[in-house]
């Protein structure tokens, strides 16, 4: 089905992983460098509040927006 959604090649699979072992760090530094923008990216982390908070603090995250399990804003 991947083949033909993708247009794919018959023999995509079975070169799979001899074209996934060509891969080099410059190619992944520089897929890094065009596709991924930290100013423009946001973290989210997921737990009990309570017992992370002082944690996230220390990082430097005592800003941080606190949502309910809904959504809601909290703080």
């Amino acid at each position: 089905m991947n083949l033909v959604l993708y247009d794919l090649p018959d023999s995509y699979f079975n070169n799979y992983v001899q074209e996934f072992e060509k891969i080099t760090v410059a190619d992944v530094r520089k897929a890094a460098r065009a596709y991924i923008h930290p100013d423009k990216s946001n973290i989210v982390i997921v737990g009990d509040v309570a017992a992370i908070r002082a944690g996230l603090e220390q990082l430097g995250y005592g800003a941080a927006k606190i949502l309910s399990p809904d959504g809601a804003m909290i703080q």
